[in-house]
Protein backbone atom coordinates (compact mmCIF):
# COMPACT_ATOMS: atom_id res chain seq x y z
CA UNK A 1 0.00 0.00 0.00
CA UNK A 2 1.05 3.31 0.09
CA UNK A 3 3.24 4.83 2.80
CA UNK A 4 6.55 4.21 3.78
CA UNK A 5 6.90 0.29 4.63
CA UNK A 6 9.55 -2.01 5.62
CA UNK A 7 10.53 -5.65 4.80
CA UNK A 8 13.05 -6.86 7.62
CA UNK A 9 14.17 -10.42 6.96
CA UNK A 10 16.76 -11.80 10.34
CA UNK A 11 17.58 -14.11 12.41
CA UNK A 12 17.95 -17.47 9.67
CA UNK A 13 14.20 -16.25 8.16
CA UNK A 14 14.16 -17.48 4.50
CA UNK A 15 11.10 -15.65 2.30
CA UNK A 16 10.61 -16.67 -1.55
CA UNK A 17 7.68 -14.42 -3.07
CA UNK A 18 6.80 -12.08 -5.97
CA UNK A 19 7.28 -8.87 -4.12
CA UNK A 20 5.24 -5.69 -5.02
CA UNK A 21 4.38 -2.36 -3.32
CA UNK A 22 2.35 0.40 -4.68
CA UNK A 23 4.35 3.44 -4.27
CA UNK A 24 8.13 2.51 -4.50
CA UNK A 25 8.40 3.70 -0.74
CA UNK A 26 9.92 0.21 0.70
CA UNK A 27 12.93 -0.24 3.15
CA UNK A 28 14.42 -3.65 2.47
CA UNK A 29 16.84 -5.06 5.30
CA UNK A 30 18.24 -8.50 5.27
CA UNK A 31 20.77 -9.74 7.69
CA UNK A 32 21.22 -13.44 8.53
CA UNK A 33 18.65 -14.86 6.51
CA UNK A 34 17.53 -15.04 2.81
CA UNK A 35 15.41 -13.34 0.15
CA UNK A 36 14.02 -15.12 -2.94
CA UNK A 37 12.30 -13.03 -5.68
CA UNK A 38 10.04 -14.74 -8.35
CA UNK A 39 9.52 -11.21 -9.71
CA UNK A 40 11.29 -11.52 -13.38
CA UNK A 41 10.52 -7.44 -13.89
CA UNK A 42 11.40 -4.15 -12.09
CA UNK A 43 10.65 -3.49 -8.43
CA UNK A 44 11.24 0.33 -7.18
CA UNK A 45 12.53 0.01 -3.51
CA UNK A 46 13.66 3.11 -1.34
CA UNK A 47 16.77 1.17 0.33
CA UNK A 48 18.09 -1.86 0.22
CA UNK A 49 20.15 -3.29 2.96
CA UNK A 50 22.82 -6.65 2.50
CA UNK A 51 24.40 -7.64 5.49
CA UNK A 52 27.10 -10.08 5.75
CA UNK A 53 25.07 -13.50 6.24
CA UNK A 54 22.27 -12.36 4.07
CA UNK A 55 21.52 -14.53 0.37
CA UNK A 56 19.56 -12.74 -2.39
CA UNK A 57 18.00 -15.08 -4.56
CA UNK A 58 16.87 -13.26 -8.21
CA UNK A 59 14.78 -15.22 -11.07
CA UNK A 60 15.62 -14.77 -14.71
CA UNK A 61 13.31 -15.27 -17.66
CA UNK A 62 15.44 -15.91 -20.91
CA UNK A 63 12.15 -16.18 -22.71
CA UNK A 64 11.21 -12.85 -22.67
CA UNK A 65 14.42 -11.69 -21.86
CA UNK A 66 13.91 -9.61 -18.20
CA UNK A 67 14.90 -10.52 -14.42
CA UNK A 68 14.72 -9.28 -11.20
CA UNK A 69 15.99 -5.95 -11.29
CA UNK A 70 15.64 -3.38 -8.29
CA UNK A 71 15.35 0.33 -8.72
CA UNK A 72 16.79 1.96 -5.29
CA UNK A 73 17.19 5.07 -4.07
CA UNK A 74 20.42 3.45 -1.58
CA UNK A 75 22.04 0.06 -1.67
CA UNK A 76 24.46 -0.75 0.96
CA UNK A 77 25.80 -4.31 0.17
CA UNK A 78 28.46 -5.82 2.77
CA UNK A 79 31.20 -7.97 2.22
CA UNK A 80 30.16 -11.36 2.24
CA UNK A 81 26.59 -11.06 0.94
CA UNK A 82 25.37 -13.28 -1.32
CA UNK A 83 23.59 -13.51 -4.87
CA UNK A 84 21.64 -16.21 -5.95
CA UNK A 85 20.00 -16.67 -9.75
CA UNK A 86 17.33 -19.28 -10.87
CA UNK A 87 16.31 -19.75 -14.55
CA UNK A 88 12.59 -20.14 -15.05
CA UNK A 89 13.54 -21.09 -18.57
CA UNK A 90 16.41 -22.19 -20.75
CA UNK A 91 18.83 -19.86 -21.80
CA UNK A 92 20.44 -20.19 -25.12
CA UNK A 93 22.85 -16.93 -25.29
CA UNK A 94 25.55 -15.61 -23.14
CA UNK A 95 23.78 -12.79 -21.12
CA UNK A 96 24.31 -9.95 -18.64
CA UNK A 97 21.56 -8.71 -16.27
CA UNK A 98 21.58 -5.60 -14.48
CA UNK A 99 19.89 -7.11 -10.78
CA UNK A 100 20.73 -3.84 -9.04
CA UNK A 101 20.28 -0.20 -9.82
CA UNK A 102 21.08 2.11 -7.23
CA UNK A 103 21.25 6.30 -6.95
CA UNK A 104 23.89 5.63 -4.14
CA UNK A 105 25.39 2.33 -3.85
CA UNK A 106 28.22 1.15 -1.09
CA UNK A 107 28.86 -2.64 -2.02
CA UNK A 108 31.88 -4.87 -0.39
CA UNK A 109 33.31 -7.72 -1.55
CA UNK A 110 30.13 -10.04 -3.41
CA UNK A 111 30.03 -13.38 -2.63
CA UNK A 112 29.86 -16.14 -5.15
CA UNK A 113 29.00 -19.16 -3.49
CA UNK A 114 25.18 -18.87 -4.17
CA UNK A 115 25.28 -18.80 -7.65
CA UNK A 116 27.42 -21.69 -7.75
CA UNK A 117 24.34 -23.21 -6.89
CA UNK A 118 22.52 -21.75 -10.41
CA UNK A 119 21.33 -24.77 -12.45
CA UNK A 120 24.82 -26.33 -13.43
CA UNK A 121 24.51 -26.12 -17.06
CA UNK A 122 25.29 -22.37 -16.66
CA UNK A 123 28.29 -20.39 -14.84
CA UNK A 124 27.46 -17.23 -13.73
CA UNK A 125 29.13 -14.04 -12.09
CA UNK A 126 27.97 -10.79 -10.28
CA UNK A 127 30.31 -7.62 -9.98
CA UNK A 128 29.29 -4.28 -9.20
CA UNK A 129 30.04 -1.58 -11.73
CA UNK A 130 29.46 2.46 -11.59
CA UNK A 131 25.87 2.20 -9.45
CA UNK A 132 24.86 -0.86 -10.36
CA UNK A 133 25.04 -4.97 -10.31
CA UNK A 134 24.81 -6.95 -12.31
CA UNK A 135 24.97 -10.80 -13.10
CA UNK A 136 27.00 -12.60 -16.70
CA UNK A 137 25.53 -15.78 -17.37
CA UNK A 138 26.90 -18.25 -19.52
CA UNK A 139 26.88 -21.97 -20.71
CA UNK A 140 28.92 -23.91 -18.92
CA UNK A 141 31.95 -25.41 -21.14
CA UNK A 142 32.24 -29.10 -22.10
CA UNK A 143 35.72 -28.83 -20.53
CA UNK A 144 33.97 -26.70 -17.52
CA UNK A 145 31.87 -29.58 -16.97
CA UNK A 146 34.61 -32.43 -16.74
CA UNK A 147 33.07 -34.21 -20.03
CA UNK A 148 35.20 -37.39 -21.51
CA UNK A 149 35.95 -37.06 -25.23
CA UNK A 150 32.07 -38.86 -25.80
CA UNK A 151 29.62 -36.68 -23.48
CA UNK A 152 31.45 -33.38 -24.86
CA UNK A 153 30.88 -34.53 -29.03
CA UNK A 154 27.04 -34.78 -28.60
CA UNK A 155 26.90 -31.58 -25.93
CA UNK A 156 25.64 -28.96 -28.45
CA UNK A 157 23.05 -31.61 -29.97
CA UNK A 158 21.50 -32.30 -26.35
CA UNK A 159 21.40 -28.62 -25.28
CA UNK A 160 19.52 -27.61 -28.78
CA UNK A 161 17.13 -30.73 -28.09
CA UNK A 162 16.17 -29.15 -24.80
CA UNK A 163 14.58 -26.68 -26.49
CA UNK A 164 12.01 -29.04 -27.65
CA UNK A 165 10.90 -30.47 -24.56
CA UNK A 166 10.23 -28.12 -21.69
CA UNK A 167 9.57 -30.12 -19.24
CA UNK A 168 13.22 -32.50 -19.62
CA UNK A 169 14.56 -28.73 -19.90
CA UNK A 170 12.83 -27.69 -16.44
CA UNK A 171 14.42 -30.76 -14.82
CA UNK A 172 17.88 -30.02 -16.22
CA UNK A 173 17.74 -26.27 -14.99
CA UNK A 174 16.84 -27.65 -11.38
CA UNK A 175 19.87 -29.57 -10.94
CA UNK A 176 22.58 -27.57 -9.13
CA UNK A 177 25.11 -30.23 -8.70
CA UNK A 178 27.64 -32.33 -11.27
CA UNK A 179 26.68 -35.12 -10.39
CA UNK A 180 22.53 -34.47 -10.75
CA UNK A 181 23.77 -33.29 -13.96
CA UNK A 182 25.43 -35.99 -15.11
CA UNK A 183 22.32 -38.41 -13.78
CA UNK A 184 19.58 -36.66 -16.33
CA UNK A 185 22.71 -35.75 -18.92
CA UNK A 186 23.94 -39.42 -19.51
CA UNK A 187 20.63 -40.82 -20.09
CA UNK A 188 20.16 -38.44 -23.59
CA UNK A 189 23.31 -40.22 -24.98
CA UNK A 190 22.53 -43.11 -27.23
CA UNK A 191 24.36 -46.77 -25.97
CA UNK A 192 27.66 -47.41 -28.25
CA UNK A 193 26.95 -50.83 -28.01
CA UNK A 194 30.43 -52.10 -27.16
CA UNK A 195 29.26 -54.31 -24.31
CA UNK A 196 26.57 -55.98 -26.85
CA UNK A 197 29.61 -56.86 -29.03
CA UNK A 198 31.55 -57.50 -26.53
CA UNK A 199 29.39 -60.31 -25.32
CA UNK A 200 29.01 -61.32 -29.00
CA UNK A 201 32.49 -61.77 -29.16
CA UNK A 202 32.77 -63.74 -26.17
CA UNK A 203 29.46 -66.63 -27.57
CA UNK A 204 31.72 -67.19 -31.02
CA UNK A 205 34.77 -68.11 -29.34
CA UNK A 206 33.37 -70.31 -26.65
CA UNK A 207 31.63 -72.04 -30.18
CA UNK A 208 34.98 -71.51 -31.56
CA UNK A 209 36.73 -74.26 -28.34
CA UNK A 210 33.95 -76.37 -27.97
CA UNK A 211 34.62 -77.34 -31.74
CA UNK A 212 38.75 -78.11 -30.35
CA UNK A 213 37.39 -80.43 -28.08
CA UNK A 214 37.59 -84.11 -29.06
CA UNK A 215 34.22 -86.31 -27.70
CA UNK A 216 36.70 -89.16 -26.05
CA UNK A 217 40.12 -89.25 -24.62
CA UNK A 218 41.57 -89.93 -27.86
CA UNK A 219 41.55 -93.93 -27.89
CA UNK A 220 38.98 -94.16 -30.43
CA UNK A 221 36.50 -92.14 -33.43
CA UNK A 222 33.05 -91.74 -34.35
CA UNK A 223 31.82 -92.32 -36.79
CA UNK A 224 29.15 -89.76 -35.65
CA UNK A 225 28.53 -87.36 -32.62
CA UNK A 226 25.76 -84.79 -31.55
CA UNK A 227 26.66 -82.48 -29.16
CA UNK A 228 24.73 -79.72 -27.38
CA UNK A 229 26.52 -76.81 -25.31
CA UNK A 230 24.58 -73.88 -22.95
CA UNK A 231 25.84 -70.17 -23.26
CA UNK A 232 26.27 -68.36 -20.17
CA UNK A 233 27.86 -64.74 -20.16
CA UNK A 234 28.27 -61.91 -18.37
CA UNK A 235 30.64 -58.48 -19.68
CA UNK A 236 31.03 -56.08 -17.39
CA UNK A 237 32.66 -52.45 -18.93
CA UNK A 238 33.64 -49.47 -16.70
CA UNK A 239 33.06 -46.47 -17.50
CA UNK A 240 35.99 -44.09 -18.62
CA UNK A 241 35.79 -42.38 -22.44
CA UNK A 242 32.43 -43.83 -22.92
CA UNK A 243 29.57 -44.97 -20.68
CA UNK A 244 29.88 -48.39 -18.94
CA UNK A 245 27.79 -51.02 -19.15
CA UNK A 246 26.71 -54.89 -18.13
CA UNK A 247 25.96 -56.70 -20.66
CA UNK A 248 24.53 -60.56 -20.63
CA UNK A 249 24.57 -63.47 -23.19
CA UNK A 250 22.45 -66.46 -22.58
CA UNK A 251 21.60 -69.15 -25.34
CA UNK A 252 22.57 -72.59 -26.68
CA UNK A 253 25.31 -74.03 -29.65
CA UNK A 254 24.59 -77.75 -30.94
CA UNK A 255 26.61 -79.29 -33.43
CA UNK A 256 26.91 -82.65 -35.61
CA UNK A 257 30.01 -84.04 -36.83
CA UNK A 258 31.21 -87.02 -38.67
CA UNK A 259 34.59 -88.56 -37.59
CA UNK A 260 36.76 -90.70 -39.65
CA UNK A 261 39.34 -93.30 -38.57
CA UNK A 262 42.20 -90.96 -39.83
CA UNK A 263 41.47 -88.94 -36.80
CA UNK A 264 39.59 -86.00 -38.57
CA UNK A 265 36.12 -84.62 -38.26
CA UNK A 266 33.89 -82.23 -40.15
CA UNK A 267 30.95 -80.65 -38.28
CA UNK A 268 27.98 -78.35 -38.61
CA UNK A 269 27.20 -75.88 -35.99
CA UNK A 270 23.82 -73.86 -34.83
CA UNK A 271 23.35 -71.34 -32.24
CA UNK A 272 20.76 -69.04 -30.79
CA UNK A 273 21.45 -66.77 -27.95
CA UNK A 274 20.36 -63.92 -26.36
CA UNK A 275 22.11 -60.75 -25.61
CA UNK A 276 20.94 -58.21 -23.19
CA UNK A 277 22.75 -54.99 -22.73
CA UNK A 278 22.31 -52.37 -20.05
CA UNK A 279 23.79 -49.19 -19.45
CA UNK A 280 25.59 -48.13 -15.97
CA UNK A 281 23.04 -45.48 -16.04
CA UNK A 282 19.79 -46.59 -17.45
CA UNK A 283 16.67 -46.60 -15.51
CA UNK A 284 14.21 -49.37 -14.92
CA UNK A 285 13.30 -51.27 -17.91
CA UNK A 286 15.74 -49.80 -20.29
CA UNK A 287 18.04 -52.33 -21.91
CA UNK A 288 18.93 -53.14 -25.93
CA UNK A 289 18.78 -56.52 -26.55
CA UNK A 290 19.75 -58.81 -29.13
CA UNK A 291 17.92 -61.96 -30.24
CA UNK A 292 20.71 -64.05 -33.12
CA UNK A 293 20.52 -67.10 -34.89
CA UNK A 294 24.19 -68.39 -36.41
CA UNK A 295 25.12 -71.17 -38.08
CA UNK A 296 28.32 -72.17 -39.00
CA UNK A 297 30.78 -75.54 -40.14
CA UNK A 298 34.39 -76.47 -39.04
CA UNK A 299 36.96 -79.13 -39.05
CA UNK A 300 39.23 -80.60 -36.35
CA UNK A 301 42.35 -83.02 -36.72
CA UNK A 302 44.23 -84.82 -33.83
CA UNK A 303 47.47 -86.44 -35.14
CA UNK A 304 49.93 -87.94 -32.82
CA UNK A 305 49.56 -84.92 -29.40
CA UNK A 306 48.87 -82.41 -31.74
CA UNK A 307 45.27 -80.78 -32.36
CA UNK A 308 44.49 -78.05 -34.80
CA UNK A 309 40.60 -76.97 -35.36
CA UNK A 310 39.41 -74.23 -38.09
CA UNK A 311 35.76 -72.93 -39.12
CA UNK A 312 33.53 -69.80 -39.23
CA UNK A 313 29.85 -69.29 -40.05
CA UNK A 314 27.35 -66.41 -40.23
CA UNK A 315 23.96 -65.52 -38.54
CA UNK A 316 21.18 -62.84 -38.15
CA UNK A 317 19.54 -61.13 -35.37
CA UNK A 318 16.72 -59.05 -34.39
CA UNK A 319 17.86 -55.98 -31.88
CA UNK A 320 15.02 -54.33 -29.93
CA UNK A 321 15.97 -50.87 -27.55
CA UNK A 322 13.85 -49.35 -24.77
CA UNK A 323 15.50 -46.33 -23.15
CA UNK A 324 13.78 -43.87 -20.67
CA UNK A 325 14.36 -40.86 -19.11
CA UNK A 326 13.51 -40.28 -15.75
CA UNK A 327 14.35 -37.04 -13.34
CA UNK A 328 14.01 -37.28 -10.03
CA UNK A 329 12.66 -34.00 -8.04
CA UNK A 330 14.94 -31.42 -6.61
CA UNK A 331 14.76 -32.75 -2.93
CA UNK A 332 16.14 -35.75 -4.03
CA UNK A 333 13.06 -37.99 -2.70
CA UNK A 334 13.22 -40.06 -5.61
CA UNK A 335 9.50 -38.95 -6.97
CA UNK A 336 9.86 -38.73 -10.98
CA UNK A 337 8.36 -35.77 -11.99
CA UNK A 338 9.63 -35.89 -15.75
CA UNK A 339 9.62 -39.54 -17.48
CA UNK A 340 10.09 -40.20 -21.48
CA UNK A 341 10.44 -43.15 -22.61
CA UNK A 342 11.15 -44.50 -26.45
CA UNK A 343 11.09 -47.99 -28.37
CA UNK A 344 13.44 -49.26 -31.09
CA UNK A 345 13.77 -52.14 -33.50
CA UNK A 346 16.52 -53.14 -36.26
CA UNK A 347 18.40 -55.67 -37.29
CA UNK A 348 21.89 -56.90 -37.69
CA UNK A 349 24.32 -59.42 -39.27
CA UNK A 350 27.12 -61.00 -38.27
CA UNK A 351 29.94 -63.07 -39.06
CA UNK A 352 33.00 -65.02 -37.50
CA UNK A 353 35.74 -67.58 -38.34
CA UNK A 354 38.13 -69.50 -35.87
CA UNK A 355 41.55 -71.24 -36.23
CA UNK A 356 43.29 -73.23 -33.02
CA UNK A 357 46.34 -75.50 -32.68
CA UNK A 358 47.29 -77.51 -29.83
CA UNK A 359 49.70 -80.22 -28.26
CA UNK A 360 48.75 -82.18 -25.53
CA UNK A 361 51.90 -83.73 -23.92
CA UNK A 362 50.63 -86.69 -21.64
CA UNK A 363 52.73 -86.58 -18.21
CA UNK A 364 51.63 -89.94 -16.30
CA UNK A 365 48.19 -89.67 -14.81
CA UNK A 366 48.73 -86.09 -15.98
CA UNK A 367 48.74 -83.93 -19.14
CA UNK A 368 50.07 -80.35 -20.35
CA UNK A 369 48.28 -78.37 -23.11
CA UNK A 370 49.63 -75.72 -24.85
CA UNK A 371 47.30 -73.98 -27.24
CA UNK A 372 46.31 -71.03 -28.94
CA UNK A 373 43.95 -69.82 -30.89
CA UNK A 374 43.02 -66.69 -33.39
CA UNK A 375 39.18 -65.29 -33.25
CA UNK A 376 37.57 -63.21 -35.58
CA UNK A 377 33.90 -61.84 -35.31
CA UNK A 378 32.10 -59.35 -37.66
CA UNK A 379 28.89 -57.42 -37.00
CA UNK A 380 26.90 -54.48 -38.27
CA UNK A 381 23.39 -52.84 -37.19
CA UNK A 382 21.01 -50.92 -38.98
CA UNK A 383 19.65 -47.71 -38.33
CA UNK A 384 18.28 -47.26 -35.52
CA UNK A 385 15.25 -44.68 -35.20
CA UNK A 386 13.40 -44.48 -31.57
CA UNK A 387 9.83 -43.41 -31.27
CA UNK A 388 7.56 -42.57 -28.67
CA UNK A 389 9.82 -40.04 -26.09
CA UNK A 390 9.08 -36.84 -28.07
CA UNK A 391 11.29 -34.47 -30.47
CA UNK A 392 13.51 -33.71 -27.23
CA UNK A 393 14.57 -37.17 -26.17
CA UNK A 394 14.01 -39.60 -29.04
CA UNK A 395 16.98 -40.24 -31.22
CA UNK A 396 17.76 -41.80 -34.88
CA UNK A 397 21.56 -43.87 -34.77
CA UNK A 398 23.15 -44.90 -37.91
CA UNK A 399 23.83 -48.08 -39.13
CA UNK A 400 27.04 -48.91 -38.08
CA UNK A 401 29.44 -52.44 -38.27
CA UNK A 402 32.12 -53.90 -35.19
CA UNK A 403 34.88 -56.15 -36.07
CA UNK A 404 37.57 -57.83 -33.95
CA UNK A 405 40.62 -60.02 -34.81
CA UNK A 406 41.97 -61.18 -31.38
CA UNK A 407 44.80 -63.97 -30.32
CA UNK A 408 44.37 -65.91 -27.46
CA UNK A 409 47.41 -68.41 -25.98
CA UNK A 410 46.83 -70.75 -22.59
CA UNK A 411 48.10 -73.53 -20.78
CA UNK A 412 46.24 -76.56 -20.28
CA UNK A 413 46.68 -78.66 -16.89
CA UNK A 414 44.44 -81.62 -16.66
CA UNK A 415 44.19 -85.15 -15.26
CA UNK A 416 43.01 -88.83 -16.83
CA UNK A 417 41.19 -90.37 -14.40
CA UNK A 418 38.80 -93.21 -14.78
CA UNK A 419 38.47 -96.13 -17.17
CA UNK A 420 35.54 -97.15 -18.45
CA UNK A 421 33.63 -94.19 -16.92
CA UNK A 422 36.67 -91.74 -17.24
CA UNK A 423 37.02 -87.83 -15.77
CA UNK A 424 38.97 -85.19 -16.92
CA UNK A 425 39.83 -82.11 -14.42
CA UNK A 426 41.18 -78.89 -16.11
CA UNK A 427 42.75 -75.79 -15.24
CA UNK A 428 43.53 -73.03 -17.68
CA UNK A 429 45.64 -69.45 -17.65
CA UNK A 430 45.98 -67.82 -20.43
CA UNK A 431 46.28 -64.51 -22.15
CA UNK A 432 43.98 -63.10 -24.99
CA UNK A 433 44.94 -59.95 -27.04
CA UNK A 434 43.02 -57.56 -29.61
CA UNK A 435 45.29 -57.89 -32.72
CA UNK A 436 43.04 -55.46 -35.19
CA UNK A 437 39.53 -54.35 -35.98
CA UNK A 438 37.36 -51.32 -35.59
CA UNK A 439 34.57 -50.57 -33.30
CA UNK A 440 31.95 -48.26 -35.20
CA UNK A 441 31.57 -44.80 -34.66
CA UNK A 442 28.10 -43.73 -33.68
CA UNK A 443 26.20 -41.24 -35.19
CA UNK A 444 23.03 -39.83 -33.98
CA UNK A 445 20.24 -37.22 -34.09
CA UNK A 446 17.60 -36.53 -31.84
CA UNK A 447 14.39 -35.59 -34.13
CA UNK A 448 15.12 -32.80 -36.23
CA UNK A 449 18.44 -32.21 -35.13
CA UNK A 450 21.90 -31.91 -36.34
CA UNK A 451 23.93 -35.10 -36.37
CA UNK A 452 26.85 -35.87 -33.54
CA UNK A 453 29.54 -38.34 -33.53
CA UNK A 454 30.58 -40.19 -30.67
CA UNK A 455 34.02 -41.33 -31.53
CA UNK A 456 34.71 -45.34 -31.03
CA UNK A 457 37.82 -45.83 -28.77
CA UNK A 458 40.57 -47.81 -29.67
CA UNK A 459 40.08 -51.10 -27.18
CA UNK A 460 43.27 -52.92 -28.72
CA UNK A 461 44.04 -54.15 -24.42
CA UNK A 462 45.01 -57.56 -23.42
CA UNK A 463 43.41 -59.63 -21.04
CA UNK A 464 44.09 -62.41 -18.44
CA UNK A 465 42.62 -65.19 -18.82
CA UNK A 466 41.90 -68.30 -16.03
CA UNK A 467 39.24 -71.39 -16.61
CA UNK A 468 38.26 -74.50 -15.63
CA UNK A 469 36.82 -77.57 -16.75
CA UNK A 470 35.23 -80.80 -15.89
CA UNK A 471 34.41 -83.55 -18.57
CA UNK A 472 33.28 -87.10 -17.70
CA UNK A 473 32.20 -89.83 -19.75
CA UNK A 474 31.86 -93.20 -21.40
CA UNK A 475 32.93 -94.62 -24.47
CA UNK A 476 29.61 -93.06 -26.17
CA UNK A 477 28.72 -89.71 -24.51
CA UNK A 478 30.38 -87.31 -22.40
CA UNK A 479 28.91 -84.36 -19.70
CA UNK A 480 31.33 -81.37 -18.91
CA UNK A 481 30.84 -78.27 -16.77
CA UNK A 482 33.85 -75.49 -17.79
CA UNK A 483 33.89 -71.81 -16.74
CA UNK A 484 36.00 -68.77 -16.95
CA UNK A 485 37.29 -65.28 -16.09
CA UNK A 486 38.62 -62.74 -18.44
CA UNK A 487 39.94 -59.19 -16.78
CA UNK A 488 41.73 -56.72 -18.41
CA UNK A 489 42.11 -52.97 -17.62
CA UNK A 490 38.41 -51.80 -19.03
CA UNK A 491 36.40 -54.59 -19.29
CA UNK A 492 36.21 -57.86 -17.24
CA UNK A 493 34.09 -61.27 -18.27
CA UNK A 494 32.66 -63.86 -16.85
CA UNK A 495 30.93 -67.28 -18.58
CA UNK A 496 29.78 -70.60 -17.20
CA UNK A 497 28.53 -73.25 -19.18
CA UNK A 498 27.33 -76.68 -19.52
CA UNK A 499 27.57 -79.38 -22.62
CA UNK A 500 27.19 -82.80 -23.43
CA UNK A 501 27.58 -84.99 -26.65
CA UNK A 502 26.42 -88.62 -27.58
CA UNK A 503 28.36 -90.77 -30.33
CA UNK A 504 26.46 -93.12 -31.90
Amino acid sequence: GDGTDSLIIDGGASVYTTLSDQDGRLDVSVGSGTLGLTNTGDLKLTSLSLGAESKLILSVDPDAGTATRLMVDTASIASGANLGLVLNNLLTDTATYEVIRAGTLTVGTISQDLLGDAPYLYLAEAYAADSSVYVDVRRRSAAEAGMTVSQSAAYDAVFAALSADDDIATAFLNQTSKDGFYNLYNQMLPSQGAGLFSALQAVNQQVSAATAIRPDRGERYGPDSVWVQQINTLVRRESSDTLGSDTQALGFVAGYEAMGDAGGALGVTLSMVNIEEHDTVAKVGERTSASLVQGGLYWRRSVGGWRFNLGGGGGYGWIAGDRSFISEDVDGDSVADVIRTNTAHWTGATGHAFAGVAYEQPLGRFYARPEMRLDYVYFSEGERVESGGGDGFDLTVAARAFSNLSGDAGLVVGANLGQEVWWRPEVRVGYRQTLAGDIGDTVASFRGGTPFTLTSVDDRQGAVTLGFALRAGSSMSYVALEGGAEASRKQTRYNLRFSGRAMF
